[in-house]
C-alpha cells in the first residue's frame, strides 16, 4: 500500500494500557462489536501482554506495542514513563492507514501528544474518565489540562 493510501475498511483502535485492564476492555468492546458489525477490519495497538489475544474477539487484528508498562509510586516518574510510552504508541500508530483512529484515553499524555502524532482529520479521542472535571481551576496546569 503507497504510503498516502488510506484503507476506508479499516478502523484502529489505539490503547495505552494492555487488555487485561478490565476498566479499558469494558470500554473498547463496544466500538469493537459497532465496528465489526458494522463490516470494518478492527485493529487494536496496545502495549505488549501474554493475554492481550486471548481477551479480545478473535476477528480484532492485536498489533502490540513494547512499552514500558509498569507501576511507579513516584509521581513525576510516573509521568515521565507515561509520555515516553505515548509517544512510542503514537509513533506507531502513525505508520498505519486506517479510515480512522479512536485513542482511548486512560493516559492523558496520549490526548497531549496525539495532536503532535496524528492526523486530525480521522482521529478520535475517547476521554473516558471524568475525573479531570474534579480538578482544581485555581492552577494553572488544572485549568489548563482541563481546556486542551
Amino acid at each position: 500500500m503507497e504510503k498516502d493510501m488510506v484503507n476506508k475498511k479499516t478502523k484502529l483502535i489505539v490503547c495505552s494500557v494492555p487488555m487485561t485492564e478490565p476498566a479499558v476492555r469494558n470500554r473498547v468492546e463496544p466500538f469493537f462489536n459497532k465496528f465489526i458489525d458494522e463490516g470494518y477490519e478492527v485493529k487494536l495497538l496496545c502495549p505488549s501482554d501474554v493475554e492481550n489475544r486471548l481477551l479480545v474477539r478473535n476477528d480484532v487484528e492485536v498489533i502490540e506495542v513494547d512499552v514500558p508498562v509498569r507501576k511507579i509510586d513516584n509521581f513525576i516518574k510516573r509521568a515521565l514513563n507515561e509520555i515516553r510510552a505515548s509517544a512510542i504508541i503514537l509513533s506507531k500508530a502513525k505508520t498505519f492507514h486506517a479510515a480512522n483512529v479512536l485513542i482511548v484515553i486512560p493516559s492523558m499524555f496520549l490526548a497531549f501528544l496525539a495532536p503532535f502524532y496524528m492526523k486530525k482529520d480521522n482521529t478520535y479521542l475517547d476521554v473516558c474518565d471524568l475525573s479531570w472535571e474534579y480538578l482544581n481551576d485555581r492552577k494553572l496546569t488544572h485549568f489548563v489540562s482541563k481546556r486542551i
